[in-house]
């Protein structure tokens, strides 16, 4: 039996800030026309480059490959223990024409419908370079409309799980607020939109530990959690339920939210955040130490069918 690995696959959708005759669908098959190699899809990302491994276009979908790799980067080696002696790790360069590959993914997309199965690969890594690809096709003499590479992917509300939550109501709320010293600042500076669950919860995290000297070392320890609890009490008035509902909706609709959400529903049912989205978790054939593109791509094509049969694709 094959060896396997179990990845996740979300369900996104495409939008722009203007309005657009073109579909992402045709913008990325204008570009994989332009962009014929998988050399000429290769481009600067982050420390490292980024292409397009393999395609498959079809009239109804597109089916990439994408990884990430890193030129000339030096690999470990780990030796084998002999006579009980310890060794150290060495080091050497890849051999010649070898790249290190730091990560992969898999993107499939027809007409906006989008869904991503990371790999080692962050979905924002993903989406930042299919709009680099975009751009750098239209720069080549693609036929793309020159805002396209300004599109966003967000995710879609899982509706049988938003249903049952605004059906029964939101008893409590669960956030993870403060891993990191990174994520425990908040600048009154920052121009960026705050939600209102994490503003609280980052509030009252900073005034915890950062008013005295010693306890503003728990904000740089990345082995300190802390959480906000948000429990309502039908027995005193106040807020209801029902009212937040708005706060999960708003934690749905946002593409960026990285919180560890957890909550419980009138009935006393506990949902995660990756309940509340369209996502699916599968196990796909392994190569090597990732996974092998033709079945993912055949893992994704059968969920993006079973979502349009439970017409979940519905603008």
């Amino acid at each position: 039996m094959p060896r396997t690995k179990s990845r996740t696959i979300s369900y996104l959708r495409s939008r722009w800030p203007v309005s657009l005759a073109i579909t992402l669908q045709d913008a990325i098959r204008s570009a994989l026309d332009a962009l014929s190699t998988a050399s000429q899809t290769r481009l600067s990302i982050g420390d490292g480059a980024a292409q397009v491994s393999h395609r498959l276009v079809q009239p109804s979908h597109v089916c990439l490959h994408i990884a990430t790799w890193t030129d000339g980067e030096e690999t470990s080696i780990v030796p084998h223990e002999t006579n009980n002696v310890e060794e150290d790790l060495a080091i050497q360069p890849p051999g010649q024409a070898w790249d290190y590959l730091n990560g992969d993914g898999m993107f499939l997309v027809s007409n906006n419908h989008c869904l991503i199965m990371p790999s080692g690969l962050l979905p924002k890594t993903i989406e930042n370079y299919l709009r680099q690809l975009i751009d750098h096709a239209r720069q080549q003499g693609a036929s793309i409309p020159p805002a396209t590479d300004r599109f966003e992917l967000l995710p879609i509300a899982n509706e049988q799980v938003m249903r049952q939550i605004r059906r029964e109501g939101v008893k409590k709320l669960r956030l993870n607020i403060g891993q990191y010293h990174e994520t425990a600042t908040v600048g009154i500076e920052n121009d960026q939109p705050r939600r209102r669950l994490s503003d609280m919860g980052q509030i009252l995290w900073e005034n915890l530990a950062a008013k005295d000297d010693h306890r503003g070392l728990i904000r740089q320890a990345s082995n300190v959690t802390a959480r906000l609890e948000i429990s309502l009490d039908r027995r005193r008035k106040g807020l209801v339920p029902e009212q937040l509902t708005e706060v999960v909706e708003e934690i749905v609709a946002d593409a960026e939210d990285k919180h560890d959400v957890q909550i419980e529903t009138g009935s006393g049912q506990l949902i995660r955040r990756g309940r509340l989205v369209l996502k699916k978790a599968v196990e796909v054939q392994a190569f090597a130490k990732t996974i092998h593109h033709e079945r993912a791509w055949h893992e994704m094509i059968e969920y993006f069918q079973e979502l349009s049969r439970r017409g979940a694709l519905d603008e």
